[in-house]
């Protein structure tokens, strides 16, 4: 009877038009899900619902037939090095339906053209190293439905063609641009020379310097152009969009991972000094290149370069002693970036703003013997702002604020050598991180704050104590993520950290599991000086539960709780 039923299965496989042999599971699991591979002529179509089997293989003597592959709608993913074994494929197209695509799956030594959904999750083979390719270098890579713009990068190929229909983009030659054709957005790999298109108005640096992240989450791939042409169209240069992955990761390949042998061509005349820095120190154009094409926006003396706006744009000396020349407006973005030799630094009367990581720098250079570091650093009264990192990593010990300044931008001062720091009352907003991991700010050192606490984010202050001036209405904390200690699928343990403030009496503190503080809700009053707390939440909770907590001091005034500021969620 096995054997009599056997027969009739192979019989109606091929009543079907299937060539091929199916053993085992996977010949239940192809009959359960009816996937199915045919051949007619020399195209391989795979057909029917659910996910195709690995062992879905095609007799030896139709395989080098095979020019082209179509997966039809309806089959749900294509396991690992599905076709490698069709050495002559040219072109294959893959239906929406396909979620997800093996490693490899379409390693055909021949194929030029392959049609795939434009959001799909690539799936690693075992022990996999390296990137996880799911072609060869191929020409051209075409998306029928809706770009994720991380699945463009895992791509070896020459042209990125996206839906007519895509909402968000549109192919010009095989490059992506915006939907408006007014922001170039991804280059291919294979791409040694790009000519961005007349009328396209911002250069997005994503589209030529991003990068994957390979399954050991290290950085592969990237595009391998040599020339770029920049029309007199283009107004802006910019980084900060476009990554190649959605979620963070390694998206941003900037000033030191600069691509060697670079040369571009600048067209337009329309760049503010926030591009002309982007060109110089996150694309990698050498500021004597850039001040040839552009004689009238740049000029340089003693190793300063300098836009017409009064901006350093770049300094390329090796003093120790850095005395910035009066009439410059604006130190530029990464303009002294890892420059390890400041032992002193002179900022002038008439400066009114810092770049991001204009002084970013780098500690470890402090083990070498002729290294000496920046240790006080005095701003002049009319520096208004201080942006992102602009001296993070440094060995500061000392600042001296002037009068004026407003904005400290995110990361602004983390990682220096501060056990003592005054917050002038000009500040209106400090970024988060800004003052954080202070290796020499301990529980005794404190932290003056002479102003308003209301532009201030949640995390500035990594250690010591908080004083505020102005009384209990403006004290902030600087809550810490919540560390979940132990979950299970009825308690969690949770320990909560904050800066302590100095003069409060107690906190009060919220805890849920959901961003509106309205599942798993608890309030604890803690009273006295104390800078952690453990809790106990019970529930029902499953492993990706989540501890959402916000926190406000509370100081007593004629026997009544004053409260301080709320710190919004963290998780």
């Amino acid at each position: 009877m096995k054997r009599k039923a056997a027969a009739m299965a192979t019989a109606l496989l091929l009543t079907l038009g299937a060539a091929t042999v199916l053993t085992g599971q996977d010949a239940q699991a192809a009959k359960k899900k009816k996937v199915k591979a045919s051949v007619k002529g020399s195209t391989l179509t795979i057909s029917g619902k659910g996910a195709m089997p690995s062992s879905l293989k095609v007799k030896k003597s139709k395989q080098k037939k095979i020019k082209k592959i179509v997966v039809k709608k309806g089959v749900t993913s294509i396991p690992v090095k599905a076709f490698t074994k069709y050495k002559n494929v040219t072109s294959a197209t893959v239906a929406s339906s396909v979620k997800k695509i093996g490693q490899d799956a379409f390693k055909c030594k021949k194929l030029k053209k392959l049609t795939v959904p434009g959001n799909f999750t690539i799936v690693s083979r075992k022990n996999s190293k390296g990137a996880p390719w799911i072609t060869d270098k191929i020409n051209t890579v075409t998306f029928n439905t809706k770009l994720d713009l991380e699945r463009a990068a895992a791509f070896d190929t020459n042209n990125l063609v996206v839906k007519k229909s895509d909402p968000n983009y549109k192919s010009i030659k095989g490059i992506i641009y915006s939907k408006d054709g007014k922001e170039i957005v991804r280059v291919p790999f294979q791409r040694s020379e790009v000519v961005l298109e007349d009328g396209c108005e911002t250069f997005c640096l994503q589209s030529v310097l991003y990068a994957n992240a390979d399954i050991d989450s290290n950085s592969y791939g990237g595009c391998r152009v040599k020339k770029i042409v920049i029309p007199a169209s283009v107004k802006k240069v910019e980084s900060d969009r476009h990554f190649a992955l959605s979620d963070g990761g390694l998206i941003k390949r900037m000033v030191d991972r600069r691509v060697a042998g670079l040369q571009t061509d600048v067209k337009t005349k329309l760049l503010d000094d926030a591009s002309l820095s982007q060109l110089i120190h996150v694309l990698g154009m050498s500021s004597d290149s850039l001040m040839k094409q552009l004689p009238d926006q740049i000029s340089q003396t003693e190793g300063l370069y300098v836009s017409d706006e009064h901006t350093l744009l770049d300094y390329r000396r090796t003093d120790h002693l850095i005395k910035i020349p009066k009439g410059i407006k604006k130190i530029g973005d990464y303009a002294f970036y890892r420059y390890e030799r400041i032992s002193e630094l002179s900022l002038p009367e008439g400066l009114t703003e810092i770049g991001e990581a204009a002084f970013h720098t780098s500690s470890v250079w402090s083990f070498y013997e002729d290294y000496s570091c920046l240790n006080v650093l005095v701003l002049p009264d009319s520096l208004v702002k201080i942006g992102d990192d602009a001296f993070a990593n440094n060995e500061i010990r000392e600042i001296k604020f002037g009068k004026n300044v407003k904005v400290i931008g995110d990361y602004a001062f983390d990682s220096n050598l501060l056990s003592k720091l005054t917050i002038p009352s000009s500040v209106e907003k400090i970024g988060s991180w800004a003052f954080a991991r202070q290796s020499g700010v301990d529980d005794t050192d404190d932290i003056v704050i002479q102003g308003s606490s209301a532009g201030f984010a949640d995390m500035v202050f990594g250690g010591g104590r908080l004083i505020y001036e102005k009384g209990p209405q403006e004290q902030k904390v600087s809550l810490f993520e919540p560390d979940i200690r132990s979950l299970s699928t009825k308690k969690i343990k949770v320990l909560v950290s904050w800066t302590q403030i100095k003069n409060a009496d107690g906190y009060e503190l919220v805890t849920a599991t959901n961003a509106k503080f309205t599942k798993n809700k608890k309030q604890t009053i803690l009273e006295g000086e104390q800078d952690k707390k453990e809790l106990t939440l019970t529930g029902k909770f499953k492993k990706t539960t989540k501890v959402y907590a916000k926190m406000r001091p509370f100081t007593y005034m004629d026997g009544k709780k004053v409260y301080g500021r709320w710190s919004q969620s963290v998780s």
